[in-house]
């Protein structure tokens, strides 16, 4: 499951353990797919209860973004307790995706 976060939660949520930050838009259509992949990779048995997958609509919560410097969606943004290990731009595959998540463990 992917929680939706908004940018007060931000820090708080990303700080300890292993997290994948899905950096979104309303009405963007690649992003759609990549919430979708998102969704699938969280229900393998390998990460379950073991990575933590946020979600932020950045045409709604746009400071972290901002802060960031995010300027393209989808991007999907891996950090380990608080500090960004890896990213990805566009739209992965599900196997893309739980590989990287899994160098991580």
């Amino acid at each position: 499951m992917i929680k939706p976060i908004s940018d007060e939660m931000y820090a708080k949520a990303t700080k300890d353990g292993l997290a994948v930050i899905d950096f979104r838009m309303d009405f963007c259509s690649p992003c759609t797919a990549m919430d979708h992949i998102l969704a699938d990779v969280a229900d393998d048995q390998r990460l379950n209860n073991r990575v933590k997958f946020l979600s932020i609509t950045v045409n709604r919560h746009f400071e972290v973004a901002a802060a960031l410097g995010i300027q393209h969606v989808p991007l999907v943004l891996i950090k380990r307790n608080g500090q960004i290990v890896n990213h990805l731009a566009g739209v992965h595959s599900g196997r893309q995706v739980t590989d990287m998540l899994l160098q991580y463990l």
